[in-house]
């Protein structure tokens, strides 16, 4: 749990991260959690695959899937969900994050 200085509550709770890298620093992980905030709960998972085999220079990583659920106070009883998927760039000459190929959907 953190709290903010003005005493807003932000919970963190059933982590779960499984990662895998082979010999050439290209891997795979997995990664699901919930945060509560604010009588919010957001409940978040993805998986993908990183390539970090020209670290620190250059970090790319394919988000395949991510699927997401926010319930609580001012939302719809059913709450919103929703899925997508992206690539992400850190380019370190350029000190610059890119993403591209975004499809994010909610309902």
């Amino acid at each position: 749990m953190f709290q903010h200085e003005d005493d807003e509550q932000v919970t963190i709770r059933n982590i779960r991260l499984q990662m895998e890298q082979d010999p050439q620093h290209r891997g795979s992980f997995e990664f699901s959690g919930r945060v509560n905030r604010d009588q919010r709960d957001l409940t978040i998972s993805l998986n993908g695959t990183v390539d970090a085999s020209d670290y620190p220079h250059d970090l790319t990583a394919a988000i395949e899937q991510v699927n997401w659920q926010l319930q609580g106070a001012d939302l719809p009883k059913q709450g919103i969900q929703g899925q997508g998927s992206f690539q992400a760039q850190w380019q370190e000459s350029h000190k610059r994050l890119s993403f591209n190929q975004i499809s994010l959907t909610a309902q």
